[in-house]
């Protein structure tokens, strides 16, 4: 943290701590705790949320690009960009470590210029999507790509140059890995969930499943451990067809027939 200057603020208006790094020319200065940005008369303004125990409380969620005064094409980008972030992660109701974990990324990529010439929302959704399988917490990649304004092969692209550029390794997230996801999007009972997770432990590592997207896996598990959600239902959920779930439902009841 740089020394202060005459006229810098001393204290963070949004958590209080005296953590500021005013070595970031273009601004006041950047709560190395929060991330709060100050910029001139920050300490005047109202601020209508703050932050208790290292988490954002807010009243209703905000517009990120009408709440914030954009003066500038990077502060726009920025904007815009958080703005996609908190639209994909309340429609996939997403943990709050999620969403940070994407921004970290988002914030990763913006400073090594990886975002320049890229859509937003591809570059967002492939942040969250990276995200959610370093955090263990994996979202179906389909999910992603329903999305308006996220393009397959573009959000595919973000995804690569992501991964090589800021040296992600590559995972591929089990298919008991999204039983998580699949119990917020259908609220599964602790009865399915432990099913399901008994099913896919059988089928681990048997051949029909291999080069299977994993996610379809899940879904056809859960359609299997219950009676309450439609075929319809599980494959909503992870993005897929009706179709690639009847399949992997099928090949689930083939090799537990067989166990």
């Amino acid at each position: 943290m740089t020394q202060v200057e005459q006229g810098q603020s001393e204290t963070c208006p949004a958590c209080q701590t005296e953590d500021i790094d005013h070595s970031v020319e273009e601004f006041e200065g950047v709560c190395d705790s929060c991330g709060f940005v100050l910029q001139q008369d920050t300490n005047s303004v109202e601020l209508e949320w703050e932050i208790t125990d290292g988490a954002f409380q807010r009243p209703e969620k905000r517009d990120w690009l009408s709440e914030c005064h954009v003066r500038n094409a990077t502060e726009q980008q920025l904007a815009e960009a958080f703005n996609h972030l908190e639209d994909f992660a309340e429609k996939l109701s997403l943990s709050e470590e999620l969403r940070e974990g994407g921004v970290d990324l988002y914030c990763d990529a913006f400073r090594a210029e990886l975002t320049d010439g890229r859509k937003t929302p591809c570059i967002v959704a492939a942040c969250l999507r990276l995200a959610s399988r370093q955090l263990d917490q994996p979202v179906p990649k389909s999910r992603f790509t329903d999305f308006s304004g996220v393009d397959k092969t573009k959000f595919n692209r973000s995804n690569l140059v992501l991964c090589e550029e800021l040296d992600i390794g590559p995972h591929l997230p089990k298919p008991k890995e999204y039983i998580p996801f699949l119990q917020t999007q259908l609220e599964l009972a602790d009865a399915v969930w432990n099913a399901t997770e008994r099913i896919l432990t059988t089928v681990e590592g048997q051949q029909s499943f291999i080069g299977k997207d994993p996610a379809g896996v899940a879904a056809g598990a859960v359609y299997v451990s219950q009676d309450e959600h439609t075929q319809w239902d599980v494959a909503k959920a992870v993005g897929l067809s009706t179709e690639t779930v009847r399949q992997r439902i099928k090949q689930l009841r083939e090799v537990i027939d067989d166990v």
